[in-house]
């Protein structure tokens, strides 16, 4: 292997398909907050967790070895802290704070990273979504 030269490669999904995977999610929350389903809310987070850790390796990723938690490692360190609140508790009312601050966290580096690859970023959605949980 190591005659092989292999150096793995540098994370890659599209920013359009996280952006719509995340949103759709998302929007189930304030659903499982009304229900007060603890078990469906741990789901979700877990999977918008995934989805804004892909979402900033798309834009951060600077090492081309690892799996996705080791190149997270790598991200700057404030990126880091924006994926920190996607663990879901008992308090639900702790729950609606934190998954505001994953939207809103969200929507800027997804905007960012969109900037950063010269892609277009349309707000709408965002928007919308923080709107909806307001």
């Amino acid at each position: 292997m190591i005659s092989l030269n292999s150096t793995g490669s540098y994370y890659k999904d599209n920013i359009t398909h996280l952006e719509t995977a995340y949103w759709y999610h998302a929007y189930m929350v304030k659903k499982y907050l009304a229900r007060k389903d603890f078990f469906k809310l741990y789901h979700i987070f877990h999977i918008l967790y995934e989805i804004h850790a892909s979402m900033l390796l798309v834009g951060f990723d600077k090492i081309t070895w690892g799996g996705c938690q080791n190149k997270l490692g790598f991200i700057p360190k404030d990126k880091g802290e924006h994926l920190k609140k996607y663990f879901c508790t008992e308090d639900l009312d702790k729950n609606r704070e934190n998954i505001l601050y994953c939207m809103k966290t969200f929507a800027e580096d997804t905007k960012e990273i969109c900037r950063l690859k010269n892609e277009e970023y349309n707000e709408c959605l965002a928007n919308r979504m923080m709107k909806f949980f307001s």
